[in-house]
């Protein structure tokens, strides 16, 4: 890439987004953990590296865990009844604020290719 067609702090608007390239594929931001679940299990699939950072929990002790592992029986039991209810095969939903460890966080959900 030229610096002629490079986005920078300088050049960026709206109209850069589909120019902006991706640095790291299938990293996620340090402010947010991802979890992979099957429904209607609620069995984690997957995790990222810092769960353990974020919720107190590895993310090799999570693979293979029940939902349960992260919320509490209440936002379970909350968390279960907004995804029977949403529909989120687009864009992400906001569908709980829970404590966790004594933090506060927004939990948005998304389906993709059945999970």
């Amino acid at each position: 890439m030229n610096t002629e067609t490079m986005i920078t702090a300088q050049n960026v608007d709206l109209t850069s987004c589909d120019r902006e390239q991706i640095q790291y594929a299938g990293a996620i931001l340090p402010h947010g953990a991802l979890l992979v679940v099957s429904e209607p299990e609620m069995r984690i699939l997957q995790a990222s590296q810092n769960t353990d950072e974020l919720l107190g929990v590895p993310a090799k002790d999570l693979v293979g865990a029940e939902l349960s592992r992260v919320f509490s029986g209440e936002q379970l039991e909350r968390l279960r009844d907004r995804l029977g209810r949403e529909k989120l095969d687009g864009i992400p939903v906001h569908v709980l604020r829970p404590a966790i460890g004594g933090r506060e966080f927004d939990v948005l959900a998304h389906r993709y290719d059945g999970y």
